[in-house]
Protein backbone atom coordinates (compact mmCIF):
# COMPACT_ATOMS: atom_id res chain seq x y z
CA UNK A 1 0.00 0.00 0.00
CA UNK A 2 1.09 3.91 -0.04
CA UNK A 3 3.70 4.23 1.78
CA UNK A 4 6.69 6.34 3.14
CA UNK A 5 10.00 6.00 4.58
CA UNK A 6 13.50 7.24 4.71
CA UNK A 7 16.45 7.41 6.85
CA UNK A 8 19.25 8.61 8.95
CA UNK A 9 22.14 7.47 11.12
CA UNK A 10 20.87 5.33 13.84
CA UNK A 11 17.00 5.94 12.68
CA UNK A 12 14.56 4.47 10.36
CA UNK A 13 10.90 5.87 9.31
CA UNK A 14 7.78 4.78 7.59
CA UNK A 15 4.55 6.27 7.31
CA UNK A 16 1.60 3.77 6.19
CA UNK A 17 -1.85 4.12 5.49
CA UNK A 18 -4.58 3.98 8.56
CA UNK A 19 -8.10 3.40 7.68
CA UNK A 20 -10.17 6.06 9.67
CA UNK A 21 -12.31 3.25 11.87
CA UNK A 22 -11.60 3.20 15.31
CA UNK A 23 -10.69 7.06 15.75
CA UNK A 24 -12.19 8.59 19.20
CA UNK A 25 -12.31 11.53 17.78
CA UNK A 26 -15.50 12.88 15.63
CA UNK A 27 -15.44 13.34 11.92
CA UNK A 28 -16.06 16.70 11.82
CA UNK A 29 -12.90 17.04 14.01
CA UNK A 30 -10.99 15.03 11.35
CA UNK A 31 -12.66 17.41 8.33
CA UNK A 32 -11.44 20.40 10.26
CA UNK A 33 -8.10 18.70 10.34
CA UNK A 34 -8.22 18.59 7.04
CA UNK A 35 -9.08 21.93 6.00
CA UNK A 36 -5.71 23.47 8.21
CA UNK A 37 -3.29 21.17 5.92
CA UNK A 38 -5.21 22.47 2.77
CA UNK A 39 -4.76 26.20 4.13
CA UNK A 40 -1.51 25.72 5.08
CA UNK A 41 -2.40 26.56 8.34
CA UNK A 42 -0.93 23.16 10.45
CA UNK A 43 1.59 21.19 9.31
CA UNK A 44 1.25 17.72 7.62
CA UNK A 45 2.56 14.48 8.99
CA UNK A 46 5.67 13.93 6.20
CA UNK A 47 6.52 17.89 7.34
CA UNK A 48 6.90 16.39 11.34
CA UNK A 49 8.89 13.49 9.86
CA UNK A 50 10.97 15.94 7.87
CA UNK A 51 11.74 17.98 10.48
CA UNK A 52 13.10 14.26 12.53
CA UNK A 53 15.22 13.86 9.79
CA UNK A 54 16.57 16.84 8.96
CA UNK A 55 17.47 17.66 13.21
CA UNK A 56 20.79 18.52 14.01
CA UNK A 57 22.51 16.32 16.52
CA UNK A 58 22.26 12.62 17.51
CA UNK A 59 18.74 11.25 16.23
CA UNK A 60 16.15 11.22 18.78
CA UNK A 61 15.18 8.32 20.86
CA UNK A 62 12.78 6.12 20.25
CA UNK A 63 10.92 6.94 23.82
CA UNK A 64 11.03 10.50 23.31
CA UNK A 65 9.00 10.26 19.56
CA UNK A 66 6.62 8.00 21.38
CA UNK A 67 5.46 10.81 23.86
CA UNK A 68 6.25 13.65 21.45
CA UNK A 69 4.56 12.42 18.08
CA UNK A 70 1.82 10.95 20.37
CA UNK A 71 0.83 14.71 20.95
CA UNK A 72 0.98 16.23 17.88
CA UNK A 73 -2.03 16.14 15.59
CA UNK A 74 -1.94 14.22 12.29
CA UNK A 75 -4.28 12.35 10.19
CA UNK A 76 -4.75 8.67 11.04
CA UNK A 77 -1.80 6.69 10.21
CA UNK A 78 1.01 3.82 10.72
CA UNK A 79 4.39 5.46 11.95
CA UNK A 80 7.17 3.06 12.43
CA UNK A 81 10.77 4.03 14.13
CA UNK A 82 13.96 1.84 14.14
CA UNK A 83 16.66 2.47 15.91
CA UNK A 84 19.83 0.11 15.84
CA UNK A 85 18.78 -1.76 18.90
CA UNK A 86 14.95 -1.28 18.64
CA UNK A 87 11.29 -0.70 17.11
CA UNK A 88 8.46 1.25 17.80
CA UNK A 89 4.96 1.22 16.07
CA UNK A 90 2.33 3.83 16.55
CA UNK A 91 -1.09 3.68 15.33
CA UNK A 92 -1.56 7.43 15.14
CA UNK A 93 -4.94 8.86 15.34
CA UNK A 94 -5.66 13.00 15.23
CA UNK A 95 -4.22 13.51 18.78
CA UNK A 96 -2.99 10.63 20.44
CA UNK A 97 -1.49 7.16 19.76
CA UNK A 98 -1.08 3.35 20.49
CA UNK A 99 2.27 2.08 20.70
CA UNK A 100 4.29 -0.66 20.98
CA UNK A 101 7.88 -0.96 21.55
CA UNK A 102 10.30 -4.01 21.25
CA UNK A 103 14.19 -4.92 20.61
CA UNK A 104 13.53 -8.11 19.18
CA UNK A 105 10.27 -7.85 16.30
CA UNK A 106 7.42 -5.90 15.36
CA UNK A 107 5.31 -6.05 12.73
CA UNK A 108 2.60 -3.45 11.10
CA UNK A 109 0.23 -4.01 7.48
CA UNK A 110 -2.63 -1.83 7.28
CA UNK A 111 -4.73 -2.65 10.25
CA UNK A 112 -4.98 -2.14 13.65
CA UNK A 113 -3.71 -4.40 16.47
CA UNK A 114 -7.34 -4.74 17.86
CA UNK A 115 -8.17 -6.79 14.76
CA UNK A 116 -6.39 -9.88 15.63
CA UNK A 117 -7.68 -10.07 18.79
CA UNK A 118 -9.86 -12.47 17.52
CA UNK A 119 -9.40 -15.30 15.45
CA UNK A 120 -9.59 -15.76 11.72
CA UNK A 121 -13.05 -16.94 11.02
CA UNK A 122 -14.31 -13.96 13.46
CA UNK A 123 -12.74 -11.71 12.08
CA UNK A 124 -13.80 -12.57 8.49
CA UNK A 125 -17.25 -12.68 9.47
CA UNK A 126 -17.01 -9.34 11.07
CA UNK A 127 -15.33 -7.52 7.81
CA UNK A 128 -18.49 -9.26 5.75
CA UNK A 129 -21.24 -7.38 8.05
CA UNK A 130 -19.70 -4.55 8.43
CA UNK A 131 -17.67 -3.20 5.84
CA UNK A 132 -18.08 -2.56 1.91
CA UNK A 133 -16.49 -5.30 -0.08
CA UNK A 134 -13.47 -3.68 -0.97
CA UNK A 135 -13.04 -2.60 2.71
CA UNK A 136 -13.33 -5.94 3.46
CA UNK A 137 -10.91 -7.03 1.19
CA UNK A 138 -8.14 -4.50 2.00
CA UNK A 139 -8.31 -5.26 5.41
CA UNK A 140 -8.38 -9.13 5.06
CA UNK A 141 -5.57 -8.82 3.40
CA UNK A 142 -3.55 -7.09 5.93
CA UNK A 143 -3.98 -9.24 8.37
CA UNK A 144 -2.79 -12.06 6.42
CA UNK A 145 -0.16 -10.18 5.51
CA UNK A 146 1.01 -9.60 9.23
CA UNK A 147 0.21 -13.46 10.18
CA UNK A 148 2.08 -14.43 7.42
CA UNK A 149 5.68 -12.00 8.75
CA UNK A 150 5.24 -13.05 11.72
CA UNK A 151 5.20 -16.47 11.19
CA UNK A 152 8.30 -16.54 8.46
CA UNK A 153 9.95 -14.37 11.61
CA UNK A 154 9.28 -17.41 13.99
CA UNK A 155 10.42 -19.82 12.24
CA UNK A 156 13.83 -18.24 11.52
CA UNK A 157 16.67 -20.04 13.68
CA UNK A 158 18.61 -17.05 15.57
CA UNK A 159 21.46 -15.68 12.91
CA UNK A 160 19.99 -16.96 10.04
CA UNK A 161 18.14 -13.63 8.58
CA UNK A 162 20.04 -11.95 6.11
CA UNK A 163 19.09 -8.91 3.77
CA UNK A 164 18.74 -12.43 0.68
CA UNK A 165 16.27 -13.75 2.87
CA UNK A 166 14.01 -11.01 3.52
CA UNK A 167 14.45 -9.72 -0.19
CA UNK A 168 12.42 -13.32 -1.00
CA UNK A 169 10.09 -12.98 1.50
CA UNK A 170 9.14 -9.38 0.19
CA UNK A 171 8.83 -10.37 -3.36
CA UNK A 172 6.81 -13.29 -2.58
CA UNK A 173 2.39 -13.55 -1.95
CA UNK A 174 1.08 -12.04 -0.05
CA UNK A 175 3.65 -10.02 1.31
CA UNK A 176 3.44 -8.45 -2.06
CA UNK A 177 0.58 -8.40 -4.36
CA UNK A 178 -1.03 -6.32 -7.12
CA UNK A 179 -1.37 -2.63 -5.26
CA UNK A 180 2.84 -3.68 -4.62
CA UNK A 181 4.73 -0.61 -6.41
CA UNK A 182 8.24 -1.42 -4.45
CA UNK A 183 9.86 -2.51 -1.27
CA UNK A 184 12.78 -1.51 0.42
CA UNK A 185 14.83 -3.14 3.50
CA UNK A 186 16.50 0.14 5.84
CA UNK A 187 19.10 -0.61 8.44
CA UNK A 188 19.68 2.32 11.19
CA UNK A 189 22.92 0.66 11.85
CA UNK A 190 24.62 1.26 8.23
CA UNK A 191 26.72 4.14 7.90
CA UNK A 192 24.44 7.68 6.13
CA UNK A 193 20.89 6.07 7.01
CA UNK A 194 20.63 2.41 6.42
CA UNK A 195 19.27 1.80 2.71
CA UNK A 196 20.62 -1.20 2.35
CA UNK A 197 18.11 -2.18 -0.85
CA UNK A 198 15.41 -1.13 -2.76
CA UNK A 199 13.26 -2.30 -5.89
CA UNK A 200 10.97 -1.28 -7.52
CA UNK A 201 8.35 -4.32 -8.86
CA UNK A 202 7.17 -5.22 -12.28
CA UNK A 203 6.92 -8.72 -12.04
CA UNK A 204 4.22 -11.49 -11.40
CA UNK A 205 4.47 -12.40 -6.85
CA UNK A 206 5.49 -15.76 -6.51
CA UNK A 207 3.85 -17.89 -3.75
CA UNK A 208 5.87 -18.76 -0.55
CA UNK A 209 3.39 -21.19 0.69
Amino acid sequence: MSEVWNSRKDLSISLNYRVNLTSSYPTYAHRLHQLRLLLGRRPSTASHLRTILLSEGPAPTLSYLKDHISKLTTSPCYLTFCSPTSILILEKDLKAANSQISDDFLAVTNHDRGFEAVNPSTWRDMLRKGFPTLLQIFLGDSIERKQLIGELWQQSSPGTLDVTRVKYWLGSVPLKNEATHFSCIMDPAVKGGGLVWVQRFLEEPFELR
